[in-house]
């Protein structure tokens, strides 16, 4: 599905945002777990999403 490779490479990608030393990564590391999450959620129910577009 079109859509699905969209969201594919974005949670793909999401390694590539956990950057840096000490407390710097572990900040990346949380939001990179928060992106993930959100992400993961989509791919999981892609129909949530388009609801939420057509409103």
């Amino acid at each position: 599905d079109a859509d699905n490779v969209g969201l594919a490479a974005q949670i793909a990608s999401i390694p590539e945002h956990i950057r840096g030393y000490g407390h710097v990564k572990h900040a990346h590391l949380q939001e990179a777990r928060a992106r993930e999450a959100a992400l993961l959620a989509q791919w999981r129910n892609p129909k949530a999403l388009h609801v939420v577009q057509a409103a």
